[in-house]
């Protein structure tokens, strides 16, 4: 078959053709008088009917829905060429999977936020249409795609808020963490917001609106470690590369994904600064994770060594994996490393999130020594709101600093009472 653009009708001209089907009479297989086209069009394959005998207007109607897709999307496409006979594509339901469709392809998302956004509200329809979820064991991915292609099916008006909040009841009754809860509310919300439902061609009305998330524990973060010691022990006891990973993570704040995908690039060795930026491989949490960590001239210092010995290899961590772009979630390229350090952190006593354990204990000393304006920053946070509600454990003592004065100035001597000139410990002062 000769090569032409998808924008050319001879490229169409050899893939419309007569749809055969059968009848309950029993006479077999019949072809249809009407030429239909198949087309992929965001992973799926949906199949138009031209409504045309001639060949030439079927091709260049299937060309014009193909650049009708391109330009308008598919909701203004199915309007304009899904002609039914009875109910019209418009009035039918919006079914759960053509709201995820349709917010994909008219939202700019990092893909490992939409999938975990995905995840949540089909976690959510699952429950609430009491359709288990496949075992995660034998054939897991074939039961997934059938579990998926139900839930997806399901009409999106079947989520309504009195639902959202029973679903929320029982979880909170079988013992979910509150964590769990509220990330699997704020991710499914996150998907009805006005931003990203206003240009989907039809309305949906948001169950989330007066959800609220449930009452959990203070998240702050408090110190059980002395980075310090830790650090001297990492120098002498970790290889090359979880020492880097260490090092990062510690004494710069990055994240597991940021430390992952950092490029040798990213150093400027005359500022002292690493620099975290969307690259060919690596993707930032969000636009304010995007900056410049200072680092020591100690750490500098280690890192220009650990350049010189890279063999011109593109990633600060090597591993023998490749790098992948718009990897799913919990993906890591290094993953050899990260296994290595975490064990190495749990037998220092550091057992919960150890890797992000150093991240918490840079930001707090980061605030100690020079404020929670500079070590929001340092942690790419979108204000100091959140560096002070997760990250932050005072090092220091806060005192007004001025209790030398009271070393020069006369002793002032308080009388004591007779109640305490008579008790025996005052007795065994005198």
């Amino acid at each position: 078959m000769a090569s032409y653009s998808k924008d050319d009708v001879r490229f169409w001209r050899e893939r419309i053709h007569l749809p055969k089907y059968t009848r309950g009479d029993g006479d077999g297989a019949k072809t249809s008088k009407s030429y239909a086209i198949r087309i992929m069009w965001q992973g799926k394959r949906i199949n138009w009917t031209l409504h045309t005998s001639n060949r030439e207007i079927a091709a260049r109607t299937a060309r014009d829905i193909y650049q009708s897709l391109v330009r308008h999307g598919y909701e203004a496409t199915f309007k304009t060429y899904r002609k039914t006979s009875t109910t019209s594509a418009v009035e039918a339901p919006v079914t759960l999977g053509r709201f995820l469709d349709q917010v994909s392809a008219t939202n700019t998302f990092k893909p490992q936020t939409f999938d975990q956004y995905r995840r949540s509200l089909r976690r959510l329809f699952a429950d609430v249409a009491g359709i288990h979820s496949p075992s995660k064991f034998s054939h897991y991915h074939d039961h997934h795609d059938k579990w998926t292609a139900k839930i997806d099916a399901l009409p999106l008006a079947l989520l309504t808020a009195e639902k959202v909040q029973g679903w929320k009841v029982r979880a909170v009754n079988r013992g979910l963490s509150p964590n769990t809860i509220n990330s699997t509310l704020d991710s499914a919300k996150a998907v009805f917001s006005p931003d990203r439902v206003k240009f989907l061609g039809f309305r949906v009305t948001n169950p989330f609106v007066e959800i609220k998330g449930v009452k959990k524990p203070s998240p702050r973060y408090h110190s059980q470690i002395n980075l310090e010691q830790l650090t001297r022990e990492a120098l002498t006891e970790l290889p090359p590369e979880p020492l880097k990973f260490f090092l990062l993570a510690g004494l710069a704040g990055l994240r597991r994904g940021e430390v992952d995908g950092l490029e040798w690039s990213a150093f400027n060795w005359d500022r002292g600064t690493v620099t975290i930026a969307r690259t060919q491989w690596f993707q930032p949490k969000s636009e304010d994770s995007v900056r410049s960590v200072e680092i020591d001239p100690e750490v500098v210092a280690v890192f220009r060594g650990f350049h010189a010995q890279s063999g011109g290899g593109l990633f600060v961590i090597s591993s023998k994996r490749r790098p992948r772009q718009n990897a799913p979630v919990d993906w890591y390229r290094c993953k050899d490393t990260i296994v290595a350090l975490t064990n190495w952190l749990k037998g220092k006593g550091i057992v919960k999130k150890p890797l992000h354990t150093l991240r918490k204990e840079f930001g707090s000393v980061v605030c100690d020594r020079h404020g929670i304006y500079a070590a929001s920053l340092a942690l790419g946070h979108a204000n100091i709101g959140i560096t002070a509600r997760y990250y932050l454990d005072k090092k220091g003592r806060t005192t007004v600093g001025l209790g030398h004065l009271l070393t020069a100035a006369p002793q002032t001597v308080v009388p004591m009472t007779s109640e305490e000139r008579s008790s025996p410990s005052m007795a065994n002062l005198g």
